[in-house]
């Protein structure tokens, strides 16, 4: 859900309906606040992204404190006062946006929050539908001949497709080593590793075996967090 309090009716109006064009939100909770002091943050709940318009430090702190209690929810500040932009910067906000370049720089936002969202899912192709997976819920994923199986919280989701069209997502996720040959693991889910034995024990308590490149690759891993 995506949040907005503001002062500026007309002003905070466009705003709503440009976050709607760029994203073609439907389950926006869209409010009208004279004063942040009629608002009561502590009601609120189960936002992921807060817009706050600010016009004064007091504002920002407010804003600051719903951020401390509230880690997951992003927060964006916009407002018309230049100096209040160069104090957002060293609260825990995630982006400050003056108001005479709101457009501009919120479609950059969404541009950049996107390329985000692109990297940390992965978009699969099952029965004729399209399924979005987390990749930090995927255990580990295999490819044999033409196929891919991913593996996710217990289910197998056999996709036919070649491998070159995950490569980059796997290669390039820190999380992720390759542990044998087209076998890629997502090393939050390992609960043990046995060296000696070249195999792993993942939280689930499926077994995978390693190859000697693969026990190299955990090794050398894990070896930066000593």
């Amino acid at each position: 859900m995506i949040y907005i309090v503001f002062k500026d009716y007309e002003f905070s109006e466009q705003l709503f309906e440009t976050i709607i064009v760029l994203n073609n939100l439907k389950n926006l909770c869209f409010q009208v606040h004279k004063n942040n002091a009629m608002v009561d943050y502590s009601k609120l709940t189960g936002i992921e992204v807060l817009f706050v318009e600010a016009d004064c430090l007091e504002d920002l702190e407010k804003a600051e404190q719903y951020k401390q209690q509230h880690k997951k929810t992003q927060i964006i500040i916009y407002t018309d006062c230049k100096k209040l932009v160069e104090k957002g910067y060293h609260f825990d906000f995630f982006r400050v946006l003056f108001k005479e370049n709101l457009l501009e720089e919120l479609i950059e936002l969404q541009n950049s929050y996107l390329e985000k969202v692109r990297n940390t899912i992965l978009e699969l192709h099952l029965n004729h539908e399209m399924v979005r997976v987390k990749m930090k819920e995927v255990d580990y994923v295999r490819s044999k001949a033409n196929y891919v199986y991913i593996y996710s919280n217990g289910k197998e989701m056999k996709i036919r497709s070649p491998f070159s069209k995950f490569f980059d997502k796997f290669n390039n996720n820190p999380d992720f080593l390759l542990i044998d040959r087209a076998v890629y693991l997502n090393s939050k889910r390992i609960k043990s590793i046995n060296y000696k034995e070249q195999y792993v024990t993942l939280l689930n308590g499926k077994v995978l075996n390693c190859s000697r490149s693969g026990v190299q690759n955990l090794k050398k891993h894990f070896n930066r967090f000593k």
